[in-house]
């Protein structure tokens, strides 16, 4: 029995909310998190602050920054924010999905440019006549 179309995509929906709901994304420092700082080239006396942050339990997106602004200058964080951010999403088990949400992502990519090609040679051949 194949379900149709419309019932697989609520599927996926009501799925991805329980997963998002039951194991949120979170931020957290880490080793991993650090030594990515030093590479992006974050400089070592904001990331001597950010160290205390290191084995805290993980925390929303909105209590991290506002711990990290406590411990940086606001300046600062603006210019590194988003570095920090993306440096620090904890998540364990977002390695076991991610790769679904990746694959789709490409797929999508790789489907636009043929559309919008056949798309427009579709259009340019119904012109037909000028008049």
């Amino acid at each position: 029995m194949k379900l149709e179309l419309h019932w697989q995509i609520l599927i996926g929906l009501i799925l991805g909310i329980v997963f998002g709901v039951v194991f949120p994304t979170n931020f957290k420092v880490t080793d991993d998190s650090i030594a990515n700082l030093k590479g992006s080239k974050v400089p070592d006396e904001i990331i001597e602050s950010i160290v205390i942050h290191k084995d805290m339990v993980p925390k929303t997106q909105s209590e991290f920054v506002k711990d990290l602004k406590k411990d940086i200058n606001p300046e600062v964080f603006d210019t590194y924010g988003k570095t920090i951010l993306k440096e620090s999403k904890y998540n364990p088990y977002l390695y076991y999905v991610g790769w679904t949400g990746e694959l789709f992502m490409r797929a999508l990519k790789m489907i636009i440019v043929p559309l919008i090609l056949t798309s427009i040679i579709s259009g340019v051949a119904n012109i037909g006549n000028a008049e």
